[in-house]
C-alpha cells in the first residue's frame, strides 16, 4: 500500500506509508520464523570455524617432508 490510516485497538489512528498488511496468523508465523533463524544464527556463531582442506593438506605435506628429511639426516 502507498498510504493508509490504521485504527489501533485503543482507538488511536496512525497514518502508515509504504508498507504491507499481514494477517495476524502470518505475523505470528513470521515472528516464529525470525526467532528460529536468530537462534540458528547464534548456534552457528558459537561453533568453531571449519579448518580449510588446503591447510590440512599443507600440514600433512610439510610434516611428511620434515619426517623424511629427519630420517635422511640420521
Amino acid at each position: 500500500m502507498a498510504r493508509a490510516t490504521v485504527t489501533l485497538q485503543d482507538g488511536r489512528t496512525v497514518v502508515v506509508a509504504e508498507g504491507c498488511w499481514l494477517s495476524t496468523e502470518r505475523c505470528i508465523l513470521t515472528a516464529r520464523e525470525l526467532r528460529r533463524l536468530q537462534a540458528e544464527n547464534e548456534v552457528l556463531r558459537q561453533q568453531p570455524r571449519p579448518v580449510p582442506v588446503l591447510a590440512v593438506v599443507l600440514a600433512v605435506v610439510l610434516g611428511a617432508g620434515a619426517g623424511f628429511a629427519l630420517a635422511r639426516v640420521r
